[in-house]
């Protein structure tokens, strides 16, 4: 019964690898390896190491790649099976073609092919074939490179096999580059880009093909067709991008899997030498007893022999001390690493967002554009919302350590709910579905609390309830549980009629990185939306219940409580801007669309703003012009924003000077106060927020007209 199970768990592992779910491949032939080393299958433990070396090639971590791709050619050059042999060979050869190191690649697939054609594999010689031409190719060799081409192509053929159609048609159109064959090679490319689009393919080879077809189109001179390829190639390029970044996120949790799972082998095979040295010792022991029964003299040599024993083990304990110390240092370098990685990932997706959201608020204080209200304001949500969930998504050990702020201020629910709806209008178009809103009578117009989380979260649970359902209905039903004076309780619920939930699922999908799988759905996503909410409505002293059946939908509650606005504060600044008007403010950014948006914003409200391109610049003006106020950028080319703000301190200690950045604060908190600025923006930002920080930090008795005391975004 296990051998079954180890069979039919490795054949779903090779199912969920063709899929393209390389963690989760990796975490299987780590269970897989426990089971076949329980059952003393060698074969089957090196074939799942085989796996996870696959795996770690297509997640473009080619370290641990060549780790497990070197081991099994080890297993398989001593096990002298010509199967195994010529595997390791192909495999070793594809992840140095790969790494793009074609003469270490050459002779891999030399030695492996003669072992495939031994072994009359059709598929497998003409592989090697393949991977034969491209080396050449590569190397400037174009006779060979055609040659192994053609019995590469002779082998497919004779198979019938449609799978390679792409694959074979970009080598044989770069082929006929390389021979300045450049209309035969349009045709290879055309065929090879239109058999891609109709399966569906959207991967390196169909881009490569679009990069080679725009190459083919200038060398004819065709230069209006060859910019309209580019600029497809482009757009592959991006979406390559997107899935580049899913992948990393799915290679850090494989490599922390394997960093587990090398851990826990090394601790279970240290518990295993310590059992055996304990009976071992226990053995030395019952031996001195009737030795002393035997010979009173036998008595020294035993304890002399015990404790060169025990000295030895004491030995061997500080030394695995050592090896532990030094593994715990490698993981918080790795953790280190980690938090690194995450904060750049933050900062360059809240630049674009910066230009997305500044534009839009910018756009709904246009007077012209008052028909495209409504579209600007669902633009503005949306981008706010995406704002909201990377911040969640890249600080999700925030969330696990309990140190998510929370953000409470008014807001209207029935706008906020309607917001969400019109955000999904289009997939619930796609699917075919209708969404029903009920939202008692009795519940507030105006309540106090955080409104992204909760966005996040009805965001996130609408989403999924559309994505699992097609044809069918969804009800977003919120209803109060309780209401004093100060204080109401709000029951929420989404309910859907999709394909519900198996309950032995019911559990998991709630944890990082799971999806429910269907015959019918196969849906994209980074399976992080279920967990966010978990953690979310734990951080707000609540939780998510779910009721499901298989098939006949699902239902999402939670609970949560708001405080009750009994006097509306107007909470953006008056419409009177005489304070502002006429303040001479620097933006001191070196990106172009930022400086657009930020000074828009400012002159919007009376303000005349300069701009400088950089540290350097923005000294120079400072030298010869007054300014009430500095907005300036951290991270610019040449000075930054810290040391250009140092030198600015040095003859100038008034002006207030505002970090504008899209930068984790944490990060850079203390480095900010010490250089001397006053206060921090974070990028994206809400606009009248940014503007009463300005009004905050100006100095301008007229301030206190709005504000009694002053305190900085850092204390808020």
């Amino acid at each position: 019964m296990l051998k079954d199970s180890l069979k039919a768990r490795q054949d779903r592992t090779d199912y969920m690898f063709f899929e393209g779910k390389y963690d989760s491949v990796i975490l299987s032939s780590i269970d897989n390896i426990k089971l076949a080393e329980k059952l003393g299958n060698k074969d089957a433990a090196f074939y799942s190491r085989y796996m996870i070396g696959a795996s770690f090639i297509y997640l473009k971590d080619f370290k641990n790649a060549h780790v497990y791709g070197e081991d099994y050619l080890n297993f398989a050059e001593k096990s002298k099976d010509d199967f195994k042999i010529a595997r390791a060979y192909n495999f070793m050869g594809a992840l140095y073609l790969t790494e793009k190191k074609y003469d270490s690649a050459l002779p891999l697939f030399k030695k492996a092919l003669p072992l495939s054609l031994k072994r009359k594999d059709t598929l497998e010689a003409s592989m090697v074939y393949y991977n034969l031409s491209e080396s050449y190719l590569n190397q400037g060799d174009n006779k060979n490179a055609q040659l192994y081409f053609q019995k590469a192509k002779q082998g497919i053929d004779a198979m019938g096999s449609k799978a390679l159609v792409t694959e074979m048609n970009l080598l044989q159109g770069k082929l006929n580059l390389s021979l300045n064959n450049p209309k035969e090679a349009i045709v290879n490319f055309k065929d090879a880009i239109a058999f891609a689009q109709e399966k569906n393919y959207i991967d390196d080879y169909l881009t490569e093909a679009h990069k080679e077809y725009s190459n083919a189109l200038y060398d004819i001179g065709d230069y209006k067709e060859a910019f309209v390829v580019r600029k497809k190639f482009d757009s592959l390029i991006e979406i390559q991008f997107e899935n580049e970044k899913l992948m990393a996120i799915q290679n850090a949790a494989a490599q922390f899997s394997v960093n587990e799972y090398k851990k826990q082998a090394l601790q279970a095979e240290l518990e295993k030498k310590l059992i055996s040295e304990k009976v071992l010792l226990s053995n030395i022991l019952l031996y001195f007893f009737i030795g002393t029964a035997i010979v009173m003299g036998l008595f020294l040599i035993i304890l002399y022999i015990s404790h060169k024993g025990r000295k030895e083990l004491t030995l061997t304990l500080k030394e695995k001390n050592q090896q532990y110390l030094k593994a715990k240092q490698k993981s918080e370098k790795l953790a280190l690493a980690k938090s690194k990685f995450f904060s750049t990932v933050s900062h360059e997706l809240r630049t674009p967002l910066y230009g997305v959201i500044g534009l839009s608020s910018v756009l709904l204080e246009d007077e012209s554009l008052k028909n495209h209200q409504a579209d600007l304001k669902n633009l503005k949500f949306s981008a706010d919302y995406l704002l909201a969930l990377i911040n969640d998504v890249l600080q999700i050990s925030k969330l696990e350590s309990n140190t998510l702020e929370e953000m409470k201020s008014p807001f209207d629910l029935r706008d906020l709910v309607q917001s969400i709806v019109t955000s999904f209008q289009y997939s619930l178009v796609q699917n075919k579905n209708k969404l029903h809103v009920e939202i008692s009578e009795n519940i507030p117009h105006t309540i106090v609390g955080d409104r992204v989380r909760l966005s996040q979260i009805l965001m996130n649970l609408v989403g999924n309830a559309i994505k699992f359902t097609n044809n069918g209905d969804i009800y977003i039903k919120v209803q109060e549980e309780s209401i004093s004076e100060n204080e109401v309780t709000i029951h929420f619920s989404i309910k859907d009629n999709g394909i519900g939930i198996p309950k032995e699922k019911q559990k998991a999908i709630f944890e990082e990185f799971q999806q429910v799988d269907s015959d019918d759905f196969k849906i994209q996503g980074t399976g992080l939306g279920l967990t966010i909410v978990k953690k979310l409505l734990e951080a707000s002293g609540s939780s998510i219940k779910l009721k499901s059946e298989q098939g006949e939908g699902s239902t999402f509650s939670f609970t949560l409580s708001f405080q009750i606005l009994k006097h509306l504060l107007q909470d953006k600044i008056i419409d009177d801007n005489s304070i502002l008007n006429g303040k001479k403010i620097l933006v001191v950014d070196d990106n172009r669309i930022n400086q657009i948006v930020t000074k828009r914003i400012l002159e919007n409200h009376g303000i005349i703003c300069s701009i400088a391109e950089s540290g350097d610049i923005a000294i120079e003006q400072l030298r010869i012009n007054d300014f009430d106020l500095v907005l300036m950028d951290i991270n610019m080319p040449g000075k930054d924003g810290i040391e250009t703000t140092k030198e600015i301190r040095k003859f100038n200690k008034i002006v207030p000077i505002l970090a504008l950045t899209a930068i984790e604060v944490e990060e850079m908190k203390n480095k900010i106060e010490a250089s001397g600025m006053n206060d921090i923006i974070v990028k994206p930002y809400d606009t009248d927020k940014f503007l009463k920080v300005i009004l905050n930090n100006l100095n301008d008795t007229d301030e206190d007209i709005f504000y009694q005391h002053k305190s900085s975004s850092l204390e808020k």
